[in-house]
């Protein structure tokens, strides 16, 4: 008789042969027609595989776990893409977007093999949940849903940040992987704390509205903590300029906003002010300047950026009709010299979307992304509210700008979907909702009161 162990090493392969396809099958059924249940296993996906990283499955090619969960929003959008019964001029740019990107693919697929999907892999996701999103009507309560589980997913990444600083504190040797082989406090990367700052914008926005959860009062300055303890530059941009925002477009709470900011500089100063003159923090002050100095210097990361974006843009000017119009095919690779790094020669990707969108759509595709984000944003800015929901239309236009700005540094990161798909989405539902009170309105001219 096998003993229980070796029992359970035998049937354990035959349970995930049968569990995985069972699983599978109920979330593809449910996400078909429960977006906001897709918005929210992409989230958790985020967060866990953020911090506790999944296997990988090779079969030929490396599959990972954001690829099923991408693959499986890109079959139900397509589908689904014939329920849509009326197209914005949105919608039309979104999908020429993404023939052109999927073209390309095809292409680099023939010429590159599986070289051509690793570039793909992110253009892919970041296209496929947005359409996945494009494909359904939102009402209020489902929007609501969305930013909220968003604050409690970057809630819950507080602790597990807290705690990879506190391992890197003592002295762990394994951390090394999480903060650049200890030469910083960027214990997660740009895309996650791009994540935090969202929430921070999020929450504040809907609690000078009095909406929100009342926990989200308490935990916004801990959250905004640990954004400026990461030390990604840009995402401090984004930050900075989204709340800027905040203020310009909320007039009515202008006052609130300057007595929140002078009594928070005040606690600052009372609780920090001891620690920083006892050298309690030298750490951290210590590793805050060095960051924004080296943000000045020749061979910055800045630097890096922008001679990188110079030197790919200059080649793909030269390299034809077809190539400028559309791109060049996935699998291409990303050569060039580099001034801020000794002049060597990299081929790694540029840190900029929208080199990258023009490197791999051409300047119709980089023209079709551009023209998607301002007409969300422009119609926001004219919308009081979603049929009465606490999120309003303001607050994703200040999101929106704030991943504009990001793209300038970075690519799209794959839960970035989120935001442009619901841009997708909203606009419809704007399109409709007036369109219905344009008709009542035509059809009450001229009835007895």
């Amino acid at each position: 008789m096998p003993d229980l162990l070796t029992l359970m090493i035998l049937v354990f392969p035959f349970l995930i042969a049968v569990l995985v396809p069972i699983g599978a099958s109920y979330f593809y059924w449910r996400c078909s027609y429960d977006p906001v249940m897709g918005v929210k296993l992409a989230f958790w996906l985020f967060l866990v595989d953020s911090f506790f990283p999944l296997p990988a499955f090779p079969i030929g090619i490396t599959i990972f776990a954001p690829d099923l969960l991408y693959s499986m929003f890109a079959m139900i959008g397509l589908f689904r893409l014939f329920k849509i019964k009326k197209y914005q001029t949105s919608h039309w740019l979104w999908l020429l977007l993404g023939a052109i990107l999927f073209g390309l693919f095809v292409v680099g697929l023939l010429k590159f093999k599986s070289t051509a999907g690793v570039e793909f892999r992110q253009f892919f996701a970041f296209w496929a949940g947005a359409t996945y999103l494009m494909t359904f009507q939102l009402n209020r309560k489902q929007v609501d849903d969305i930013f909220r589980t968003w604050v409690l997913i970057a809630a819950i990444m507080v602790p597990l940040v807290c705690f990879r600083w506190i391992a890197m504190g003592i002295g762990l040797s394994w951390v090394s992987s999480w903060n650049e082989g200890g030469a910083s406090l960027r214990v997660v990367p740009a895309s996650q704390t791009l994540f935090l700052a969202q929430s921070v914008v999020i929450a504040y926005y809907l609690r000078l509205g009095n909406s929100g959860s009342k926990w989200w009062a308490w935990m916004l300055p801990i959250m905004l903590c640990c954004v400026l303890v990461l030390q990604h530059r840009s995402v401090w941009v984004v930050t900075l300029i989204s709340l800027a925002l905040i203020y310009i477009w909320m007039p009515e709470n202008r006052k609130r906003i300057k007595k929140q900011f002078l009594i928070g500089a005040m606690v600052s100063a009372v609780l920090l002010g001891p620690l920083i003159t006892t050298g309690k923090l030298d750490v951290i002050s210590n590793s805050l300047e060095h960051s924004v100095e080296e943000a000045g210097s020749e061979k910055s990361t800045f630097m890096w950026r922008m001679q990188s974006a110079f030197e790919l843009l200059n080649g793909w000017a030269h390299d034809g009709p077809l190539a400028l119009l559309v791109g060049k095919p996935f699998g291409s690779g990303y050569e060039r010299y580099v001034k801020a790094q000794n002049d060597a020669k990299v081929n790694v990707n540029p840190h900029n979307y929208y080199v990258l969108t023009i490197l791999r759509g051409g300047s119709i595709g980089l023209l079709a992304m551009l023209l998607v984000y301002l007409i969300a944003i422009r119609k926001f800015m004219a919308e009081k509210t979603f049929d009465g929901g606490v999120v309003e239309p303001r607050l994703l236009a200040v999101l929106l700008i704030g991943q504009m700005l990001f793209y300038m540094t970075y690519q799209a990161p794959e839960i970035q979907f989120v935001l442009i798909g619901l841009a997708l989405t909203l606009s419809t539902s704007m399109a409709n909702r007036k369109a219905k009170i344009a008709n009542y309105s035509s059809n009450s001219v001229g009835r007895p009161v």
